[in-house]
């Protein structure tokens, strides 16, 4: 059922948003000093009123830019799966698996209806906007 994947899903994002804001924490404290942003820190009150560059760990508040790709990607992702394969069940989720293994490669028609039949975020289709 799609529960039992969307669950495994969450399971995934929880993983890997904790492996990511590990990551940069860890990277804020060498990053100023290899990579300043003197441009985007010049656009920061913070850092204009303190002279600290933007990626600085100093202050009363970090820089938590943590981004693990967009949302958007994940939603029509869910929503693609849950349509052709739980719901219309255009296909099996062992079809699906396999073209993924194989990128797709010998998968063209299971691509595009992935890619062209299933609702997108932000186009005012109930399904995928609620």
């Amino acid at each position: 059922v799609f529960e039992d994947l969307f669950q495994a899903w969450v399971q995934q994002l929880e993983w890997l948003t904790c492996l990511l804001v590990r990551t940069v924490n860890l990277g804020r404290y060498m990053d100023p000093e290899f990579f300043g942003r003197p441009f985007l820190s010049g656009l920061s009150e913070r850092c204009v009123e303190s002279g600290l560059d933007v990626v600085c760990p100093v202050g009363d508040r970090g820089n938590c830019w943590v981004s693990a790709f967009t949302w958007v990607e994940y939603i029509d992702s869910l929503a693609a799966v849950k349509m052709l394969v739980f719901d219309d069940i255009n296909y099996t989720m062992v079809q699906l698996l396999t073209a993924l293994m194989a990128n797709w490669d010998g998968f063209e028609e299971l691509r595009l209806d992935f890619v062209n039949y299933a609702p997108n975020w932000g186009n005012d289709v109930d399904y995928v906007d609620v």
